[in-house]
């Protein structure tokens, strides 16, 4: 008999033992009044997670899954796991920085998920006991699991998933060791009022870190309910509460609508948070625990967004995904699947995003090993493959927009996010990426362009290179200028178009930004009015070091994008507004960024920038044109 408890994220639907469970399996554990909290909740009943509905004894995949073309890699990294002498995922030290915990963290999952998923399909004992003493047990015995939130978040999730497969399978003692674990690095700093995270329970749900804290709360909580029903019980309810208001929060905040203020990369991290909840609470059988979780799996619009608007290799609107293995984007990816509005272009993203991953460094794995919690998400998940959106242009939120074109393979992804609403907003208002296919043509620097007001304490917000493709106001000084917190809200206006409008972005000048895509033509279209004398720059981030641009005419630039893995080089012409005075200069970014080494992709592209000298009252229209040239 499988038992398919919802209770803890992403199971690989194991099976329930042959023989029965002890019945001394139930651990008492203190009571939540230790930390002086009395939760008034009604205990939970003890399920068991399971990512893939298997009544019949073996794991067949759902209709629509796409787990043939990676089993094959996911059981060869289980065999090296398998074969290696000593823990998969090695200690790495209480004083570790930050950024290592969240790398362990994630090499926790990830081994997991590996270990996870060649037990579900092969039913290899082999593969359960190193789950168990190779990864789990191991983890358990680690004195620590770092001390930020987020540095325990991966390895908890982790931990609280294994627990919930392995569970049948321990002693006594075993349990008592694990729940403990989880309970006192997880649940009950969440859960207790002086808890080290009891304040993301109380805080307004404006950051990655609440959802992901949250979710990991949930998946331990569950794990532990078997064992803890009061703990557990009050965990869940707690933090699937914070999770239900974190995911439908207004304005930007909430990934219901879509890409949050904080950018792709954080949405997808949220999405892989949450999948494996959602797919527990759609495969659970205790209408207890789908009530409990209820409210936190409406997730069609950031599965439209996905379908409409993703890229392999999402517009860099903010921090680079290749230095941040913990964001696991193929299990946010496999947990939209099934979502309303997902079609073949998330399934087509979810296979590439696959057979490129890489377990995060801890594990000292060199190959590309595919996400074993995606995997068993995607093949316990049933697909029934939809048709492509017919619209051109979608915004999932006012915050973001894309623009396809239906002729060819040209995109416009824009941002409307408030200057200075988040740290993880790397981008000004308006800011325009295009991309021909996967090739990134007017780019995106991310963070480490930004520069603040030299004077402390001030908010003025401020570009120090203006290394994207906005619209600024030219200060006395030289700096160019857009307000903080300044907002803008994007709509679509035609089949093909885009228009964001921001009145309070610019000092002294309000401002229109559309965008369209045509076969071959992408043009930019700003309106501006002017209510002092300004001077107006419009800019464009080109893909391109400045030695490969050339001004051919007043106001025409070509330019070279070069080749890249996998990308040929390609030519393009950018057509600037006739009345402005154009010059093309290196957008050199200065370093800022302390956790991570400086990307590759810190060439020395090209910003050109086309001022344009405004007086009082005074309102123009400034279009510019970008296509490809033989």
């Amino acid at each position: 008999m499988v038992l398919f408890s919802i209770v803890l994220l992403a199971t690989t639907a194991l099976l329930a033992p042959a023989r029965p469970e002890p019945a001394a399996a139930r651990i008492v554990v203190r009571s939540l009044a230790a930390c002086g909290a009395t939760p008034a909740v009604r205990p939970l009943p003890a399920v068991r997670t399971s990512l893939v509905r298997d009544l019949t004894g073996s794991a067949l995949p759902s209709a629509g899954s796409l787990d043939s073309t990676m089993r094959p890699a996911l059981l060869a990294a289980a065999d090296q796991m398998v074969a290696r002498p000593g823990p998969i995922v090695g200690y790495p030290g209480a004083r570790q920085p930050q950024l290592v915990w969240q790398l362990t963290g994630s090499a926790v999952r990830r081994a997991i998920g590996v270990l996870g998923y060649a037990w579900t399909v092969t039913r290899q004992d082999r593969y359960r006991n190193a789950l168990r003493n190779k990864v789990m047990l191991e983890v358990v015995s680690w004195p620590t699991w770092g001390k930020a939130e987020l540095d325990r978040a991966g390895t908890a999730s982790g931990i609280a998933m294994a627990y919930s497969w392995l569970r049948p399978w321990l002693p006594a003692e075993t349990r008592k060791k694990v729940v403990a674990a989880l309970r006192d690095r997880m649940v009950l700093p969440w859960v207790c009022p002086r808890g080290a995270y009891h304040h993301l329970a109380l805080a307004p749900p404006h950051s990655n870190h609440v959802t992901v804290t949250a979710a990991a709360v949930v998946l331990a909580s569950l794990a532990i309910l078997p064992d803890d029903p009061v703990t557990g019980s009050a965990g869940v309810a707690s933090a699937a509460d914070v999770l239900r208001r974190k995911v439908t929060a207004p304005q930007g905040w909430g990934v219901a609508g879509g890409p949050t203020n904080e950018g792709l990369m954080y949405t997808d991290y949220e999405l892989s948070a949450l999948a494996p909840l959602v797919q527990t609470a759609r495969l659970t059988a205790s209408p207890e625990i789908r009530l409990a979780l209820a409210g936190i799996d409406g997730l069609s619009s950031p599965a439209r967004w996905m379908e409409t608007c993703a890229k392999l290799n999402n517009p860099m609107a903010e921090d680079t995904e290749a230095w941040y293995w913990h964001i696991d984007r193929a299990s946010a990816l496999a947990g939209l699947r099934s979502q309303l509005g997902a079609g073949s272009n998330v399934g087509r993203i979810y296979l590439a995003e696959q057979a490129r991953s890489k377990i995060a460094p801890p594990v000292g794995m060199a190959g590309l090993v595919p996400d074993g919690i995606a995997a068993l998400i995607d093949l316990g998940t049933p697909v029934v493959p939809k048709p492509p959106p017919s619209r051109l242009a979608y915004v999932a939120s006012p915050r973001y927009g894309c623009v396809n074109s239906g002729a060819s393979s040209l995109y416009a992804f824009l941002s409307a996010v408030p200057n200075q609403s988040v740290f993880h907003s790397h981008q000004d208002l308006g800011n325009v990426i295009v991309m021909s296919g996967e090739e990134v043509v007017l780019g995106d620097l991310g963070r480490q362009e930004y520069g603040f007001s030299p004077t402390p304490g001030t908010l003025e917000w401020r570009t120090s290179s203006a290394a994207h493709s906005v619209v600024t106001v030219e200060a006395d000084s030289g700096w160019l200028e857009q307000l903080p917190a300044a907002a803008g809200s994007i709509v679509v206006t035609q089949r093909s178009w885009l228009r964001m409008t921001a009145p309070a972005a610019l000092p002294g000048v309000s401002w229109k930004r559309q965008v369209g895509v045509g076969a071959s033509t992408v043009i930019v279209a700003d309106t501006l009015a002017a209510s002092a004398r300004r001077t107006v720059v419009v800019s464009f981030l080109l893909h391109s070091p400045a030695g490969l641009v050339e001004q051919a005419s007043q106001g025409v630039v070509r330019f070279e994008v070069p080749a890249s893995e996998g990308v040929s080089a390609s030519r393009w012409s950018l057509t600037l507004p006739s009345e402005a005075s154009v010059t093309v200069e290196p957008a050199t970014p200065p370093s800022g960024y302390s956790d991570s080494p400086e990307p590759d992709w810190y060439a020395p592209w090209a910003i050109v920038r086309a001022r344009v000298a405004m007086g009082p009252g005074e309102t123009v229209v400034l279009r510019s044109r970008l296509e490809p040239q033989p």
